[in-house]
């Protein structure tokens, strides 16, 4: 399994090069010494990685994967291993969000009331989905101002209602809960997003 890895990786490695290197003609010199560097550093980060799992076979990569959300090793600090997580709680941590919300360290207690946010993307997102659902669950927070889908999706558009719930979800699935868990969202396509913003 970790010799598919390292291959997948090299594989990886040898099309980003290549790709960059159509690229590179265009680039002044810092902007090709800053992509050598990060190739640089994504290597040694991959490596690092690489070398914790050999030296603790009883380590997983991989913690969490269960449909919802991710965790795996991103890196390793000082013989420590660096998660990184998909599921929008640990997302807010990570940003310090937590410490605005209800019961937060400083005292703020936001959730969003009475704001409303915009979200221009691909499509509607499901104005139905349990996680939009107002605080006594008898509607929506979620207006569909564009109802129109031009991202490839039927109906709703999967992103849309992806990128809303990391900033709206109530939080049904307490691992699932946005980052302003009680705001009202106007969702959009992204035709004429410009205009729509003014």
């Amino acid at each position: 399994m970790k010799m598919k890895n390292l291959l997948l990786s090299i594989c990886l490695l040898l099309v980003v090069s290549s790709y960059s290197q159509e690229l590179i003609p265009n680039l002044s010199k810092e902007n090709r010494q800053l992509l050598t560097e990060l190739a640089e550093q994504e290597n040694k980060r991959i490596e690092r990685v690489e070398h914790y799992l050999l030296t603790h076979p009883h380590v997983n990569a991989t913690l969490v994967n269960d449909g919802y959300s991710l965790v795996h090793i991103y890196d390793v600090h000082n013989g420590k291993p660096i998660y990184r997580s998909t599921d929008n709680l640990s997302a807010a941590r990570a940003t310090k969000t937590v410490h605005l919300w209800d019961g937060g360290s400083l005292g703020l207690n936001l959730d969003g009331t009475g704001m409303t946010i915009g979200v221009w993307d691909g499509g509607p997102a499901d104005s139905a989905h349990l996680e939009f659902q107002n605080t006594g669950d008898t509607g929506t927070r979620m207006t569909e101002v564009d109802n129109v889908v031009v991202d490839g999706d039927t109906g709703t558009s999967s992103h849309a209602t992806h990128v809303s719930g990391t900033i709206a979800a109530k939080g049904t699935n307490p691992n699932a809960i946005g980052m302003a868990s009680n705001v009202n969202v106007k969702s959009y396509n992204w035709t004429n997003d410009e205009s729509e913003m003014v």
